[in-house]
């Protein structure tokens, strides 16, 4: 081959390098600026899409229950209906003991919470446990320990005792955890006292007693489930116990007193 072709392919050859180590060196550059953004542009996508929260307070919610402790001076007792993204529903009323006078904060204060799960649920915490998080709400609390259950119109209750400090108050508290498969639904809640000392258990089964159904959903599970309860003797007060239903006394184990001792025998 004559020596003038070499040379032409041979500096043909040269530029078609020359030009693609330009073209590889632009791809280089290009690919480290994308890595570098890529975070960058990951964070602003995730700092622009906030998650959203698992349970939203509604607006104006309609009152479902109807509950109240006849121990608790409340005139404005709170209600507040939590939806989740999958259909559960949390109805929570909250008793705040008033004082007469001034109308502040004072004595007993009490939570009840209806739950009906959706397609959110996981399954239920162990009753200690549910009582924990619920009154961690309104304080800290302390030495959360089983109870023995008590029956009520609504079936047997978990209960746990546990004292609750909030604003520096020490108070003697009773949880309660009750649950159904049908219809799929939770009672919960805790009562606490003005100050340290065991609850008594009639005040938890007095608002049990008042805890009435005002609206089913279209839910016939649920409206039998309330309507098979209100048949079912009253164990609170006569005078608190829903019309049309007897009255059963409560036994010494959870009488509001102790059991008076017996004096000793005489000779």
């Amino acid at each position: 081959m004559p020596l003038g072709v070499l040379r032409t392919i041979g500096r043909e050859a040269g530029a078609i390098a020359i030009r693609l180590a330009a073209y590889l060196g632009t791809l280089a550059v290009i690919a480290i600026v994308l890595i570098r953004l890529f975070p960058i542009a990951r964070s602003e996508a995730l700092v622009a899409a906030p998650v959203k929260p698992q349970w939203a307070a509604m607006e104006r919610p309609y009152a479902a229950y109807a509950v109240a402790f006849p121990d608790i001076l409340d005139p404005k007792p709170g209600y507040t209906v939590l939806r989740s993204m999958g259909g559960g529903r949390k109805d929570i009323a909250t008793f705040e003991g008033k004082d007469t006078k001034s109308g502040r904060a004072a004595g007993r204060s009490a939570m009840i919470e209806i739950y009906r799960p959706g397609s959110e649920f996981t399954g239920f915490q162990m009753p200690r446990d549910e009582i924990v998080v619920l009154a961690s709400q309104a304080g800290t609390v302390e030495g959360a320990a089983n109870a023995p259950a008590i029956e009520s119109r609504f079936g047997p209750m978990a209960l746990v005792d546990f004292t609750l400090t909030s604003n520096g108050v020490l108070r003697g508290c009773l949880g309660f955890v009750g649950r159904t498969n049908k219809p799929q639904l939770q009672i919960a809640g805790w009562f606490c006292n003005a100050g340290p000392g065991m609850v008594a258990r009639p005040a938890v089964v007095c608002g049990l007693d008042r805890l009435t159904l005002l609206s089913a959903g279209n839910d016939p599970r649920l409206a039998q489930f309330f309507a098979q309860a209100e048949l079912k003797a009253a164990t609170c007060n006569p005078r608190y116990a829903s019309a049309g239903t007897p009255f059963r006394q409560p036994d010494w184990l959870t009488g509001r007193h102790e059991a008076p001792l017996r004096r000793a025998a005489r000779n």
